[in-house]
Order: C-alpha cells, then structure tokens, then sequence
C-alpha cells in the first residue's frame, strides 16, 4: 500500500491516516484481484512472497539494529 501511493504521488513520508488508508485500498485491490480465475491465483501468489520477503527484511533489520 505504502509502495502504491509513493509511486502515484510522489510522497515520500506517509501519515498515519495515509498508511492505513493505502492498506485498506491495497486489500481492497487485491480482493478484486483474486477473482480473476489464473492471473488472480499467480498476483497473489507474487504479492504473498513479496510481503514475507519485506517482512523477513525488517525482522532483520531489527535484529541487527539490536546487536549494534
């Protein structure tokens, strides 16, 4: 969600009201998506291993901020 709305409009810090507001409309989105019968299957797919790719990179990041 974050990423969409960087990209259309150019913000760079996002308010608190903006994130959630770009989470509803990425699972929103991504509802619509998931009708569409084999691309559906494979976007949602992609976007899953995009999410624990970024979530396991911030756990990193956290983790090596901690050790520091």
């Amino acid at each position: 969600g974050d990423m969409g709305v960087r990209l259309l409009t150019r913000q760079t810090e996002l308010s608190t009201g903006g994130r959630i507001l770009s989470l509803i409309g990425a699972l929103t989105l991504l509802a619509i998506i998931r009708f569409v019968p084999i691309a559906g299957s494979v976007v949602l797919f992609v976007v899953l291993l995009f999410g624990l790719g970024a979530w396991g990179l911030q756990t990193y990041r956290i983790y090596a901020g901690a050790r520091s």
